[in-house]
């Protein structure tokens, strides 16, 4: 694992690159842009055109190989790919079985996140704990010798699950929104603060925490940056004073990713999503509107469209739809849906990208407040494309 210490000097130069690319090519990825791309992209729209349903399947799940394969039809991909190389991802680490009750997937997280960070002894505080499966991990790691760790968690049936796993142990979980200022009390006694997959509202709030009550070290691996947040607002001053603005709705598409998906979750949302398209034509074409969508399970997409469009309809206060044209619907539906996923490829160009200078903010903030900073990515992306890995320790701490 490449782990990259990150003054704050170096992080602005960071920052200017890739708000360079993002400001250049604004129209390719800003969620909602009506602009027309220019010109110079007619290249790399023609290639987008010749991809099969399954290539841009495929590129969707996997940001390097997308802009390699991109790369000879639209020059700044390799630029993108520089400013990425400097966070290489270890080679997977040897399977190790999980404890009883934590999915394969999870574990092989935990493993590679607790493998990642610099030795956490004294009391531990786990932010957005759950059941506390990180703690535990921590707890047994050879690299790690915590005295204690304390779970913060606000699902009061997680709390008792997770305290009746640990029971007769140092560890333990309590009911804590950390959203509230109840979590400075218990991050105020800690030596360390950990957290892997907080969301954006949620891992914000982590880091004013640490930094106001002086938490000697900070582990974070980021995920979900628009949620918990109304209006995305950078914790740095350096990401403030940029004049590239990123809203809530743009942190979006830093998280399209399906690659920890279920084959089977992928493949019902696409079909039903093929569905919605075809209805909107047939109703169109009858001059009916359709404007409200029902989110259906993933189980509906086995019942057919007829089922999916008496569903719609219903929610939309419309007794049917005449279904006489409906194979030609969805042979249009299926041109149209597979046009929109090789344009949306244009825009995953810059979905790591967008990633990147979300951690990049939350590390400037952290150099802003006298730590020293690391970031490095702790797994490979088919573990969990959300491996960014933020590490600190207060510079007046050995």
């Amino acid at each position: 694992m490449t782990s990259n210490v990150l003054t704050a000097a170096k992080g602005a130069d960071l920052l200017q690159n890739i708000d360079q690319l993002l400001s250049q090519h604004e129209a390719l990825w800003r969620a909602g842009s009506t602009a027309e791309p220019a010109p110079h992209y007619d290249e790399l729209f023609l290639a987008l055109r010749t991809l099969s349903a399954e290539d841009v399947a495929q590129l969707q799940s996997d940001d390097l190989m997308l802009l390699e394969q991109l790369s000879p039809h639209f020059a700044d991909a390799k630029d993108i790919l520089a400013i990425l190389s400097y966070f290489t991802p270890p080679i997977a680490p040897p399977h190790i079985e999980p404890p009883s009750g934590i999915g394969g997937r999870k574990w092989q997280q935990i493993q590679a996140f607790c493998g990642g960070l610099a030795s956490l002894s004294g009391n531990v505080i786990e932010w957005c704990s759950g059941k506390g499966y990180l703690g535990q991990a921590l707890r047994f790691h050879p690299q790690h010798a915590p005295s204690s760790v304390i779970g913060l968690e606000i699902d009061s049936d997680l709390v008792a699950s997770g305290n009746h796993r640990h029971t007769n142990t140092h560890q333990r979980i309590v009911r804590c929104d950390v959203l509230s200022e109840q979590a400075e009390s218990f991050v105020a006694d800690a030596n360390a603060i950990i957290a892997l997959h907080a969301c954006g509202g949620l891992h914000q709030r982590m880091l004013k925490v640490a930094a106001t009550t002086s938490t000697a070290q900070i582990a974070l691996a980021p995920c979900c940056y628009h949620r918990f947040i109304e209006q995305y607002a950078p914790l740095s001053k350096a990401v403030n004073n940029s004049p590239l603005s990123i809203t809530t709705q743009d942190l979006r598409l830093a998280v399209r990713q399906t690659v920890t998906a279920r084959r089977g979750e992928t493949q019902a949302r696409r079909q039903l999503h093929h569905w919605w398209l075809a209805s909107q034509q047939l109703s169109q074409q009858q001059g009916i509107a359709l404007d409200q969508y029902r989110a259906l399970p993933h189980s509906a997409a086995k019942k057919g469209f007829s089922y999916f469009v008496e569903q719609q309809c219903a929610a939309n206060g419309i007794a049917t739809l005449d279904m006489s044209n409906a194979d030609t619907a969805l042979a249009n539906a299926a041109n149209l849906q597979l046009a929109q996923e090789q344009r949306g490829l244009a825009a995953m160009l810059f979905r790591r990208l967008l990633e990147l200078r979300c951690v990049l903010d939350s590390a400037l903030f952290l150099c802003e407040q006298d730590y020293h900073v690391t970031l490095s990515v702790f797994c490979p992306s088919t573990t969990t494309p959300r491996n960014f890995l933020l590490s600190a320790r207060r510079k007046n701490e050995s």
